[in-house]
């Protein structure tokens, strides 16, 4: 029992540290997403790089490898040229207010967007996407597998049949048919990942409550008159959710990887908004020479994965009765 807390621990702590990062994404971001400081000098700057930011008066900015204020404004080095930025275009009058160290910790991509600041609202976006998608999961996963325990032996052997028919099918081969059939945006990527996901729940919540049908508190709750919803809501559905929660943490690390998977083709969330899977397809070019476009949100994406699958088999170990 004390490996499977630790299990618990590790992964409950590192997905919560994730979980921090991504909720703090506005106020860690050392720079837009989105929007470059400059498309052409910040092009695959390397992690560590730092440059001086020039704010311009149109309202854009320019980096430069270093800076000097001179009489007519500033003299900077930008990509092995000296230039004069003269002080009319500046953002001030003074030519040292217009002047701003910038550090690039996880470097630069193609756009000359900060990495840092796209993989941490990246995690905002991929988290968000597979926790919403497999709580939906769940939730259709209970309502078939419920209804096919409950509602007799017809429905019974319909729904699994159905659920057998979708099970045939990987999960990502019906993620990407359907995602090629939509014009995907956030909600609709949750919509398919949670709606061709439930069908293990499905399986796992049938045959728990299939089980837990003939223990004794159940058959005296029926032979007391109680209501068959009142037996299901109050004795059947509590205690076979225990290993489904368990089940369903698992699931959300594959379904990230889905999305990721789904956003790598060009599938996923539109360009310009960032997920781990897009930043990946974006890096996936340049591998030899701005190697960290792609690496680092690989690194957080196999982090998730890996944390909710500590908590999972951790929470699996702990609630099963069978291995106290």
């Amino acid at each position: 029992m004390k490996g499977d807390r630790r299990l618990t621990l590790w992964g409950g702590a590192l997905l919560a540290l994730l979980i921090l990062l991504a909720a703090g994404a506005g106020r860690l971001s050392p720079a837009d997403p989105i929007e470059p400081s400059d498309p052409v000098a910040g092009r695959f700057l390397t992690p560590g790089s730092s440059r001086t930011e020039i704010r311009l008066g149109d309202g854009s900015t320019l980096l430069a490898e270093s800076a000097r204020v001179v009489d007519d404004g500033l003299e900077i080095e930008r990509l092995g040229e000296r230039r004069l930025v003269p002080l009319a275009d500046l953002a001030t009058a003074d030519p040292a207010g217009a002047l701003r160290a910038r550090s690039f910790p996880l470097g630069t991509d193609r756009f000359g967007r900060d990495v840092l600041s796209r993989l941490l609202y990246g995690a905002r976006s991929s988290l968000w996407i597979g926790l919403v998608a497999a709580a939906l999961a769940l939730f259709l996963g209970v309502l078939v597998g419920g209804v096919a325990a409950t509602a007799g032996r017809g429905i019974d052997s319909l729904l699994m049949r159905l659920t057998d028919a979708l099970m045939a099918f990987p999960h990502l081969f019906i993620a990407i048919a359907l995602a090629a059939m939509f014009d995907v945006s956030f909600t609709v990527l949750i919509l398919i990942l949670g709606g061709t996901g439930w069908m293990g729940t499905a399986r796992l919540i049938r045959a728990e409550i299939l089980g837990l049908k003939q223990r004794d508190f159940v058959l005296a709750a029926d032979a007391v008159g109680a209501a068959p919803t009142r037996i299901f809501f109050q004795h059947l559905l509590p205690n076979a959710l225990t290993p489904v929660i368990a089940y369903t943490a698992l699931r959300v690390g594959d379904i990230i990887l889905v999305e990721a998977s789904l956003s790598f083709l060009g599938l996923g969330v539109p360009t310009p908004s960032p997920t781990w899977g897009n930043m990946i397809a974006q890096g996936s070019d340049a591998l030899t020479t701005a190697w960290w476009v792609a690496t680092f949100p690989g690194v957080a994406i196999a982090l998730t994965v890996i944390s909710f699958h500590l908590l999972g088999d951790g929470l699996r170990a702990q609630l099963d009765p069978r291995s106290r």
